[in-house]
Formats: C-alpha cells, structure tokens, sequence
C-alpha cells in the first residue's frame, strides 16, 4: 500500500515538472499583439525626450539642395521664393534689377550652379494691350544678346514670359546679361528715350560729294552697305540738302517717334495681279482656264532701338526687304475647247528684283547714324507730282509693266536712325500717335 502511494506521487510530480515546463516555453514565444504594445511604450519616452531638429540655414545649401519654388508655391499656395545661396568666397555676387533673389531648382539640372530668377516687366508692359504681347519683345532682345544656340544646348536653360513676369532657369552670368536687358525696358529715366527715322532715297550717290566731309565711317558687316556717322548739326545739313534735289523721295513721316525698345513696321506693299496660267476644269465647255495669281511689290522696314542704361550710347536692330517687279513678260499658250478647237491665251510671268538688310549697329546717343543701301531696286514709280500725289507715289499696274518702254527704277536707299532724348511723359504713355509701333503707312506717305 505504502509502495503504490509513493509511486502515485512520483508520477503526480513528474506531471507537474512537464506542466511546467510546457508554461514556461509559451511564455517565451512570440507574440505580435504583446510585442507591439510593449515597444510603444519604450517609443513614447525615447519620443518626448528627442531633441527638436536644427534649422536648416538655406543659404548654405547648394542649387540642388534648395526648396523647389514651384513646390513651395504648391503647397503654400503662394509665389514666393526662397534666398540666394550664398556665393563661394571670392566669387562676385550678381546684382539683379529687384529684390528677389534667384534660387536654385531642386530636380532639375544643376552641375553648371544653374539659378531660378523672375523678373518683373509689368512697368513696360502695362503701356500695351493684352493682344500685342510686348514680352515678346524683351526675349527678342535676350536672344540678340546671348544667341538662340545657348538655350537649347548645355547648360540647361529655361526662358519664358508672360504680361507680367519674365522666368529664366540659367548661370550667373546669363541672368547679368538678362538683368542688364530688363532694366533697359523697365527703369523709367530710359523708356522716356525715343528715336526718329527717316527713309528717303536718291536717284544718284552723287550726294556724297556734299555730305562726305560732315560725315564718319560706321562698322557695317552686310557688303555693299555703307554706313556713317555725324553730328546733329550736320544730319540737318545733309538732310536739307537732299530735299532739295529733284530726284529725293520720302518714304515715311518725318514726325516718326519710336519708342525706346519697341519693334517698329514701316510697311509699303502692293499686290499686283497677273495670269500665270492655265488650269483644267472638269465638265467646262473650255477644258483649260487661265489662273490668276498676284506677287507683293513694295517693302518692309523694320527697326528695334534700346538705349544702354548710362543712356550715352544705343543699340539697333534694323531689318530691310525689299521686292520689285520690274517687267512682266508675256507668254501666248493654246487653250482647247471641248469641242477641239484651237484658243489661245496669254499668261505673264513676273521678272523680279529683291534686296535685303538684317544689320546691328551701336553707336553714340549725341550723333546720326546714316545708312546707305547702294543704288538697289525701288518700288517707287517716278511720275510727276501734284495736289493728289505730291511725293510722286503712283501704283505699279500690269499694262506699265507690259509696256516695253517701261523700265524699272534704282535709286540709292538712305536711312537715318537718331535719338530724340527723353520725350515728355505723355509721349513716353503713348498718346502720341506717331509713337505707335504698330503703324503701318501702306503708300500714305
């Protein structure tokens, strides 16, 4: 008896070793609930004793590492843009036209230390309606100053304008060149500058026996163009003395004002129509019918002055086309009937003369620039003047140009391009009617 209580409690307590054991092993497996609440609890101390973050300095940050204003202005909602990162000692700092200071553009290019700046040209723009888009003038002049090459090449370049805004993503010294522009539109003591053009032609270049000793020689690079320059004083002199030759003929207004920066169109063309051939049309009693057609004869002047920002010396962009029919000759063709007899008709073929100028010039504000063409084609008919044609002016017809007695005209192209200084502020607003940049006289004058 005592021998089977004794091995009862041994098994009893061999039962109660495994027990246990078996609770002590489940108490050490893993338990996804347990763990994640007891690590929250050792995070939640660690978290309120972590020390606040340093302010990052954007000054010290690289282009690459600055705040995206783009993104900025997305998630504030608004346009402004974060400092300038500071230049590396010794390197000069550029001086923009405002005081925003250009950024660098996080996830675009930067290798080259490209910067993001935009420029206010509102003071310009505000004096031009919507649909003339003056920006458009401001890029034309940043290209002639930095080439076209430039932005689609590396380093990578952005240039683009709105009414209000001019936005460049470039080096530091492409935006000195692109600030040194801007503020040539923008600073008032500079738009107030105008500029007067007179185009005239004479019948011979012996003109320069008068005006050569009054006159210095200009850098011209377009061959067989002649350039001077000379005084105020002696631009009247030679002036007044061409108007006194027979063979002198104005082309535009002498009362021409151009605004400082604008694009200004002098345009004298005149269709001229003519039958060039002839044509087959279906179910037409005549198989072949003559075609008309017509060829522009006149031309197209074009000139951009800019004063420099000293407003001692002014750059211009002058541009000149010029197209002449001088003779139209005619040609007789056989033209069937439906019923194969024989017609004919007489279609003409235009004998044409052109000549163009795209030239830079940069001279004195205080002197004359005088241009002269050479002895070129003119689309200006030499008849004899009266009440209603006092310049001489007469429209080019077909059966002139068939005549074989007509023969077209030369003449020696002249073009004088000076500054008028500040004009008053209601010219400078645009009240003047000869300020208008969008004026063309299409044969009035």
């Amino acid at each position: 008896m005592i021998g089977r209580i004794q091995t009862l409690s041994l098994a009893l307590i061999t039962l109660l070793a495994l027990m246990q054991t078996a609770l002590h092993a489940q108490s050490r497996a893993p338990n996804p609930v347990r763990d994640h609440d007891t690590a929250q609890q050792q995070v939640r101390p660690r978290l309120s004793q972590r020390r606040a973050p340093d302010r990052v300095n954007v000054q010290d940050a690289t282009p690459l590492q600055a705040a995206s204003p783009l993104q900025d202005a997305t998630r504030k909602g608004t346009r402004d843009l974060l400092p300038m990162p500071q230049s590396p000692r010794g390197e000069k700092k550029i001086r923009l036209a405002s005081g925003e200071a250009p950024v660098g553009m996080s996830g675009m290019p930067g290798a080259h230390g490209q910067i993001w700046r935009e420029y206010d040209i509102s003071k310009y723009t505000a004096r031009y309606k919507a649909e003339d888009k003056p920006e458009q003038s401001i890029v034309n002049w940043i290209l002639r100053e930095t080439g076209t090459e430039l932005w689609f090449s590396e380093p990578m370049g952005v240039l683009s304008a709105d009414r209000n805004r001019l936005r460049v993503y470039h080096t530091r010294e492409i935006h000195q060149l692109v600030d040194d522009v801007v503020q040539r539109y923008t600073r008032k003591e500079i738009q107030q500058y105008g500029f007067g053009l007179q185009m005239c032609s004479v019948g011979s270049p012996n003109w320069r026996a008068m005006a050569l000793p009054r006159m210095g020689p200009a850098t011209i690079q377009t061959p067989g163009v002649e350039a001077w320059l000379m005084s105020k004083e002696n631009a009247a002199i030679v002036l007044a003395e061409l108007r006194k030759r027979s063979d002198y003929r104005d082309h535009n207004s002498s009362n021409l004002v151009i605004r400082n920066g604008d694009t200004h169109e002098l345009t004298r063309m005149r269709p001229i129509a003519y039958m060039r051939g002839v044509g087959a049309v279906p179910n037409a009693q005549v198989v072949g019918q003559t075609k008309m057609w017509q060829v522009d004869h006149g031309f197209n002047l074009e000139l951009s002055p800019l004063m420099h920002l000293d407003g001692q010396h002014v750059d211009a962009i002058l541009k000149v086309e010029t197209h002449q029919v001088e003779k139209m000759k005619q040609v007789t063709v056989a033209t069937p009937l439906a019923d194969n007899r024989g017609h004919r008709t007489n279609i003409q073929v235009p004998q044409s003369s052109s000549w163009s100028l795209h030239e830079r010039f940069h001279w004195p504000a205080n002197q004359v620039l005088l241009v002269s063409c050479g002895i070129v084609a003119t689309p200006v008919d030499d008849e004899t003047r009266g009440p209603l044609n006092p310049l001489g002016l007469a429209p080019v017809s077909l059966p002139k140009l068939l005549s074989r007695d007509y023969s077209p005209d030369r003449a020696d192209a002249l073009i004088f391009i000076d500054s008028k200084g500040r004009t008053t502020d209601w010219m400078a607003r645009g009240d003047c009617p000869p300020c208008d940049s969008d004026l063309k006289y299409q044969g009035r004058y």
